[in-house]
């Protein structure tokens, strides 16, 4: 007979010592510091602007760099990222770097004032519930930055897929820092998709459950890219549900044949949209 194994919650961060707090994020208990200035907490948001997926992927900056320059005291907030050519002559001296690789990421750096989207941005900034797919709807109304702050405070329910809650994050987000960035930066404009373009999933809507042979996010992406919207929850508007197990028996699986959605494996979603 197995035994049950409890895990004792942590109370104490184990970087800064101060109190570890149960939030709910969008239904998933996580624990979190609940100090604003903790080290780890500044490097976590660093390295979320910086990624490919989220963020502006600004290549070296993964979190090990990212921690030491927070250690350094070089960045003390998103904007410090813009001015680490100031600390280059310090940088290059340090052990497990040079003037090459440091050389290379401040590259990377100044080419993100110029090739950065606003819908990276947008998601990149750390908006609670506003990643990627929310980003992209926001960008389908708002296309420059100052028509996005204009529209923050209004009701943000009346697009598709914003629920309250999205709603009330865009609302509440402190966006000073984010408004000192966004000085910085040239946005890249959208390229404008000719009438050639792929839109076999135009105007359909996707949810995607189970196990997958390949990365969510590129399966999004390749959707988005014909022209299809991915949400996380079947309803009345989905057009089909991606699940390879069509003999599941999980809520997705179970909604979806309630309501009638077509269940499509992996392979018949790639022969569809390509």
């Amino acid at each position: 007979m197995n035994k049950i194994k409890y895990i004792e919650i942590i109370k104490k961060c184990p970087y800064c010592n101060n109190n570890l707090i149960i939030i709910n994020n969008n239904g998933i208990k996580i624990l979190k510091c609940d100090n604003e200035n903790c080290s780890q907490r500044l490097t976590n948001r660093i390295e979320h602007f910086c990624s490919k997926n989220h963020g502006l992927d600004i290549k070296g900056l993964g979190k090990q760099t990212i921690s030491l320059l927070v250690d350094w005291g070089w960045i003390n907030g998103l904007a410090d990222i813009f001015r680490l050519d100031e600390h280059k002559t310090e940088w290059i001296s340090k052990a497990g770097f040079g003037e090459a690789s440091v050389g290379k990421i401040l590259s990377a750096i100044t080419s993100a004032r110029t090739s950065t989207s606003l819908e990276s941005f947008i998601s990149a900034i750390g908006i609670p519930l506003v990643g990627r797919t929310v980003s992209k709807e926001i960008i389908k109304y708002y296309s420059t930055w100052e028509d996005f702050r204009n529209a923050v405070g209004g009701d943000w329910t009346q697009f598709e897929g914003f629920g309250p809650e999205i709603s009330k994050a865009i609302n509440n987000f402190d966006y000073t820092e984010a408004d000192e960035i966004a000085a910085m930066l040239e946005f890249k404009q959208p390229e404008v998709q000719s009438k050639a373009s792929s839109t076999a999933a135009d105007g359909l809507i996707f949810v995607i459950t189970g196990r997958l042979s390949r990365k969510r996010d590129d399966i999004k992406t390749d959707i988005e890219n014909a022209g299809g919207k991915v949400t996380n929850s079947v309803s009345s508007k989905t057009s089909y549900l991606v699940c390879n197990d069509k003999n599941s028996t999980t809520g997705k699986s179970a909604d979806a044949k309630r309501l009638n959605i077509p269940i499509i494996t992996e392979e018949e979603l790639m022969n569809m949209i390509k």
